[in-house]
């Protein structure tokens, strides 16, 4: 859409172009008439300007393409969750992360449904402050007779028993913060069985996002089953639930809203700690 310079200029330039007739009738020569042409489309373009200046060039549409097709890619990777399946649970066919990877950028609803889905975070806002660079946002083994240090935040099991105390672990709240959590529903977990790829149960600890809300779509959750703690991949549709593997030779397992009093689920997985010597009292 032109600027009402530009429109201004364009009826102008019709007006002039309408005459152009009338004019050659009054012996305009020829040279005189293409001249006169020129100018007219010189004056409208210095006044509509040009569109070499526009932030949306092929080039930046082809960058967004790329950057949403590796964004997507890896969250199927996490999730172990194929293209196809994820396409049929949020817009009931197949088609969506395939345009995707043909470089088509979907409408935003549907990125919005498919970031959801796979655990990513899609927002619209002013910018967010940048936070600073931190190797873990955790301390591991807090000693008993000191309090967490400044800017932490520790966090109380997920199953208390008594004498246990908090989790020997505090989380800083600039991560906290930046990572959309709330400290009344953060709690800790030590899993018996870590069921995604590359990883492994030993000396790991697992912060959980016990909000409900967030018990729908695809995630890595924390579940009971048997009186043994696994995390894995679950995906929650309607009354459906469904427990991924990680070992493709095994199939998902399917619940329906009468099985699914065999799972207890504890919460949302928003960070997986490894290799943490956990030694010493707990707080």
């Amino acid at each position: 859409m032109c600027c009402p310079k530009a429109a201004a200029s364009s009826r102008r330039c019709l007006a002039v172009t309408f005459s152009m007739p009338r004019l050659r009738r009054k012996n305009l020569t020829q040279s005189r008439y293409i001249c006169l042409i020129f100018r007219i489309r010189f004056i409208y373009l210095a006044q509509c300007g040009s569109t070499t200046g526009m932030i949306l060039t092929d080039q930046k549409s082809i960058e967004v393409a790329e950057r949403l097709r590796a964004a997507v890619e890896e969250a199927l990777s996490l999730n172990n969750v194929s293209a196809r399946r994820a396409s049929l649970d949020v817009v009931g066919h197949d088609g969506l992360i395939r345009d995707i990877r043909a470089g088509r950028i979907p409408s935003v609803d549907r990125i919005e449904a498919l970031f959801n889905y796979l655990g990513l975070e899609f927002y619209f806002g002013p910018r967010r402050r940048a936070v600073e660079h931190q190797s873990s946002p955790a301390l591991a083994n807090l000693p008993l007779d000191e309090a967490a240090p400044s800017g932490y935040l520790t966090i109380p099991w997920a199953e208390a028993r008594v004498g246990r105390g908090s989790s020997p672990v505090a989380f800083s709240r600039s991560w906290i913060e930046a990572h959309d959590l709330v400290p009344d529903f953060l709690q800790a977990a030590e899993p018996d069985t870590i069921d995604i790829h590359g990883r492994t149960s030993l000396d790991t600890l697992a912060l959980l996002d016990t909000r409900m809300a967030l018990r729908r779509g695809h995630g890595l959750f924390c579940f009971r089953e048997s009186g043994r703690l696994t995390v894995a991949n679950v995906t929650f549709r309607g009354t459906l639930t469904v427990l991924h593997s990680a070992r493709s030779e095994d199939a998902p397992r399917f619940l329906d809203q009468a099985a699914f009093g065999q799972i207890t689920v504890l919460g949302k997985v928003a960070w997986l700690g490894q290799g943490i010597p956990f030694k010493g009292t707990v707080r």
